[in-house]
């Protein structure tokens, strides 16, 4: 229902659905409705800005539709995907698709369903923060990142000049990873204001 009234004439800037049982089609009906979007000729907006979907269940199968998604929609400023049950595949698709993405700003990709013990999906998400040049904020609590992670974050924030914001509570990250975000901090590399 709320994806076939986001195709009308309503103007609405903002979707905040967060723990709403929003599965997989309902994920789908809303981002192709999303991808539809336009401004409009007499100067009101029709794009959503804001999507919240956190704390419903997208799963991986969701995957393709968010990316398409934003591939096609260069709207979206803030995204909320945190405890969604998204898991490696989708995000390390995700973190592809932002390498080129630059509008989203605020990305909240907190507590996935990652079992890999490799930190692939961190590699991917550090590749993205050094190819980003529109994150602002960035929420990655509960991905299971441990040091060799850390440290590929820590080196790869040399090279972002965009990211003010870097949340990374409730992971394994040790003495060797604090290490380098400080080493990071002391030789001025990246911009950041705020790490968690």
């Amino acid at each position: 229902l709320i994806a076939d009234k986001l195709v009308g004439n309503i103007a609405i800037n903002a979707l905040k659905l967060r723990s709403n049982n929003i599965t997989v089609k309902g994920c789908t009906a809303l981002c192709e409705s999303m991808q539809h979007m336009t401004s409009t000729g007499d100067g009101s907006d029709k794009s959503i800005t804001y999507l919240d979907l956190n704390g419903n269940p997208l799963g991986e199968i969701s995957c393709d539709t968010l990316c398409n998604m934003l591939r096609s929609n260069s709207s979206v400023v803030h995204l909320d995907l945190g405890n969604t049950e998204i898991g490696t595949m989708t995000l390390i698709q995700l973190a592809k698709v932002m390498w080129y993405n630059n509008t989203v700003r605020v990305l909240n990709l907190e507590n996935p369903r990652i079992y890999d013990k490799e930190e692939t999906t961190t590699y991917h998400l550090a590749k993205m923060v050094r190819a980003n040049r529109s994150l602002a904020e960035l929420y990655l609590g509960k991905h299971k990142i441990g040091d060799r992670g850390a440290q590929l974050l820590a080196e790869y924030l040399e090279d972002n000049a965009t990211l003010r914001v870097l949340d990374l509570r409730c992971n394994k990250i040790g003495v060797a990873g604090a290490e380098a975000f400080a080493i990071l901090l002391m030789r001025g590399g990246g911009v950041l204001a705020t790490l968690n």
